[in-house]
């Protein structure tokens, strides 16, 4: 068998066993103009291009962490654009969510990156302690504490974001 044959056929494996979980975790990281989709391509994308560096560690934690970097590539990129349209004097509009699951969303969204990365892999991703600090570079300890501190900021995005959103976010934990 080929070699680039076999690398096709692992990372379709991992595709097939990961990619809605990857997914999941681009779409509740990212803001909502971005599409997950083109994060979860890139992110198998790039573990077919590292596949060589893959040291026999946990594949999910692996794809995990190749995810974040991902989304933090995008966000930098965002914030590169909102500093430019900015400086353009241009206003961006304020997202109105209807529904709970747009709350919760929007809530997510306005989160300190760190605070929603925990939350969405250990809630939503239901990733273990272990793995979520592999993932995020963390103590286990690190991961249980600003797990906590997580959810509390997201408990108080959730009740009062008209308070949070008027107090500039930052001081609470929360961004605008």
């Amino acid at each position: 068998m080929h070699q680039s044959q076999k690398r096709s056929e692992i990372i379709e494996h991992l595709f097939s066993m990961h990619a809605d979980s990857i997914y999941r975790y681009a779409k509740y990281s990212l803001p909502c103009d971005v599409d997950a989709k083109d994060v979860v391509q890139e992110v198998f994308l790039r573990a077919f291009r590292n596949l060589d560096q893959f040291k026999g560690e946990d594949p999910k934690t692996w794809l995990f962490r190749i995810a974040r970097n991902c989304v933090f590539d995008v966000l930098r990129k965002k914030r590169s654009e909102r500093a430019y349209l900015a400086n353009q004097n241009h206003q961006l509009k304020p997202y109105a969510s209807i529904e709970s699951l747009l709350e919760l969303e929007d809530a997510l969204s306005r989160l300190q990156p760190t605070y929603r990365q925990v939350l969405i892999l250990r809630w939503i991703q239901d990733l273990t302690v272990e793995q979520t600090a592999a993932v995020l570079g963390w103590s286990d300890v690190k991961v249980r504490v600003m797990f906590h501190r997580a959810k509390k900021k997201l408990r108080e995005a959730l009740l009062e974001p008209e308070f949070i959103a008027n107090e500039g976010g930052t001081a609470h934990g929360v961004q605008k």
